[in-house]
């Protein structure tokens, strides 16, 4: 029996979010610095990185898609489906190296 897209995207998602683990343990206690977005809420280039992984991943495997991601702009889609990305939930914990 094929695969529900509901199963297909579970999949997609556990590959990807393997993926954006490895980029977030390549920074962990590694920063060498933390920029303040103008709403005062820390960015790192883990944050940024990992958005942009996620948003090309995303964009390839389900191009009708939307993303709404922290990082970066909105993609409006006409699709029942949108992703929401929060690459690092916890920035400022992150970036003083606590897990």
């Amino acid at each position: 029996m094929p695969e529900s897209i509901d199963d297909q995207i579970r999949v997609f998602a556990a590959n990807v979010i393997d993926l954006a683990g490895e980029i977030s343990l390549r920074y962990f206690r590694g920063l060498e610095s933390v920029e303040t977005k103008p709403d005062n809420t820390p960015v790192t280039v883990a944050d940024r990185e990992i958005e942009l992984l996620l948003r090309d991943l995303i964009a390839e495997r389900y191009p009708d898609h939307g993303i709404c991601g922290e990082e970066y702009s909105t993609i409006q889609s006409n699709s029942p489906w949108t992703w929401v990305i929060d690459p690092i939930d916890g920035t400022k914990s992150f970036a003083t190296g606590n897990p």
